[in-house]
């Protein structure tokens, strides 16, 4: 009967390891399935608003306009020119906002993200069969109904899943979807969830997704070392439950009743304790053999209650939580600090893709403020930058549009003093900012020359301990150089979240230039517009003074004739005269 009690506690406390080494394992992969979907959400977003902004200037009469300038037909009407806004709004109108809609879906073809395996893909919103309106990694699918067999690879039913992302988005706006696909250039299938938002003005399914294989090598890694774990904890527990039943037997044996009711007492805490109780130390006034077990016994209830409360603190997310092993020997110990140290890093690893995410999203959304001058771009930008990284300095540089010679001039700097900069601009490999022009590649520089710049505050100077220089590229030219310095030095994972910004600084430093251009190029055209109509006035104005000559010179023309004839008269009536006289004498 004890050998089977013994047992029973065994396996209990076997199945309750279990139990909760799986709700670990499935928290573990909730939590990193979680983190995907807010990356997905927020990627989705800023292609969202991506489409959002130009779908507005489709919308703007005077965007289209710039755009029908950029269109071929116009460049090719040589009287398009001299046509107004409102009869080039009606001639090329749709041509110009599908440009500006076609741009949208250009940029988003472009945008590549988790290591080149990440990109856009844009369906309308029919059913049965949406049709492929844009996709990055196979563009000759535009325009094609995706109704093939081949993309019914939906995970749990075997659904298409271009027709699964439109009925979620008509039912909800936006949806998950996870299937199996290979990856580009891999002929094997790899998990991948994907995540598709509706933009309904236009009717347009938005989505992008991520490969979740490494997710999945995660979680059987950790199921294998929870398996591990339990058949170790199996080993541990069937020698102990041996050792406690052949001990307490022998006791039963040679002492009788005290024996049994010692034992039972045993037992009883030894069962409590494999429920996953908490109990109290036996106290037990023996001096024979049984007080060596009660000693190990209470020295199990004091692991098992030092082994739960530091289980209960980590469960509680305090990481901070000291832990000491019975001995170098407690393998179950030994397994919880390992457990704490991994479960830390997750949480910190999540905590850094959390915090990369967040400084995206914000610099997304002053980016999309700011995108109608560089000058309070570029304020706006460092700010956020030494608020968000702490640092204590910054400056940014763009390169001059219309200059012989490449130079960069400062745009906007933060917290530096004025004689670092009354050159104001730089000369390509001029320094480290154009060194870092010439070779497009971030420099991070640990040890700063002493005369290169210092952090003045109220009470000093001193030189800082880290200062960051990245080059700001769109489409393989840099459009700009941004410097910043800091007392303390920044860690790998903000100098990578520094580098990833950078593409988006450009990419919206290059925009903010094209509006101005658009800018000017639609003020000079309606400066031409206004001289051509009064070079106009005036011809008309010429025009009526030759009609008033001309009419003038019909009239004198009309009186010279009509004396011209009345003369003519007059020399007819002389004529005539003498031969009426002489005719009565012949």
């Amino acid at each position: 009967m004890l050998l089977l009690s013994a047992l029973a506690i065994s396996l209990t406390a076997l199945y309750s390891i279990r139990v909760r080494g799986q709700k670990e394992i499935d928290s573990f992969q909730e939590a990193q399935l979680e983190v995907t979907r807010q990356s997905l959400r927020d990627l989705v977003s800023t292609a969202y608003d991506l489409i959002q902004l130009h779908h507005q200037q489709s919308e703007d009469p005077t965007q289209v306009l710039a755009a029908i300038r950029q269109l071929p037909a116009y460049t090719q009407d040589s009287t398009a020119a001299t046509l107004d806004d409102a009869t080039l709004l009606a001639m090329y109108g749709e041509q110009g906002r599908e440009a500006l809609l076609q741009r949208a879906l250009a940029t988003l073809a472009a945008l590549r993200f988790d290591g080149e395996e990440g990109y856009f893909w844009v369906t309308d919103n029919q059913l049965p069969y949406p049709t492929m309106l844009m996709h990055a990694e196979k563009p000759a699918n535009a325009g094609k109904v995706m109704s093939d067999s081949q993309y019914n690879v939906e995970k749990t039913q075997g659904l298409n899943i271009y027709q699964k992302r439109v009925a979620l988005c008509q039912a909800s706006g936006e949806g998950f979807v996870e299937y199996y696909i290979e990856k580009p250039g891999i002929t094997q299938k790899f998990s991948k969830l994907s995540f598709s938002r509706l933009y309904p003005p236009l009717g347009w399914v938005v989505s992008t997704g991520i490969y979740i294989d490494q997710i999945e090598a995660m979680v059987a890694l950790k199921q294998r070392e929870v398996n591990q774990e339990l058949k170790r904890i199996t080993v541990m527990l069937v020698l102990l439950t041996l050792s406690v039943v052949s001990l307490a037997a022998f006791l039963i044996y040679r002492f009788s009743h005290r024996l049994s009711r010692d034992i039972s007492s045993i037992q009883r805490t030894l069962k409590e304790l494999a429920l996953g109780k908490i109990v109290e130390p036996l106290c037990l006034d023996r001096t024979d053999e049984l007080h060596l077990i009660t000693g190990s016994v209470n020295d199990l209830i004091t692991g098992f209650n030092q082994y739960s409360g530091f289980a209960k603190q980590i469960g509680e997310g305090n990481m901070g939580e000291v832990f000491q092993p019975l001995s170098e020997e407690d393998v179950l110990g030994n397994e919880l600090l390992q457990m704490r140290d991994k479960l830390q890093q997750n949480a910190e690893e999540a905590e850094r893709r959390t915090w990369a995410s967040t400084g995206l999203a914000d610099l997304s959304e002053i980016l999309r403020k700011q995108e109608s001058d560089l000058a309070p771009l570029g304020d706006h930008l460092l700010r956020h930058l030494a608020t968000y990284l702490k640092i204590n300095q910054g400056v940014l540089y763009l390169v001059a549009d219309q200059e012989e010679e490449p130079r960069m001039q400062l745009l906007s700097c933060y917290a530096y003093g004025r004689k670092k900069f009354t050159k104001g601009s730089i000369a390509l490999g001029e320094g480290l900012v154009g060194q870092c022009w010439f070779e497009k590649q971030a420099l991070v520089l640990s040890e700063i020359p002493e005369d290169y710049v210092a952090i003045t505050s109220g009470t000093g100077q001193a030189l800082p301990r880290n200062i960051v220089i990245l080059p700001l590229l769109y489409n393989e030219a840099v459009l700009g150089v941004l410097e910043l310095a800091s007392f303390r030095a920044l860690l790998p994972h903000e100098i990578e979240f520094l580098e990833q910004i950078s593409t988006s600084i450009g990419a919206t430093i290059s925009s903010v230039r094209i509006n101005a251009q658009t800018k000017a190029l639609l003020e000079e055209s309606r400066t031409l517009a206004e001289e051509l109509q009064a070079q106009e006035e005036e011809l008309r104005q010429n025009q009526e003074e030759m009609v008033a000559t001309n009419e003038e010179m019909q009239r004198i023309q009309r009186e010279l004739q009509e004396e011209n004839q009345h003369l003519r008269a007059e020399i007819a009536q002389l004529t005539t005269k003498p031969a009426a006289t002489t005719t009565p004498e012949v």
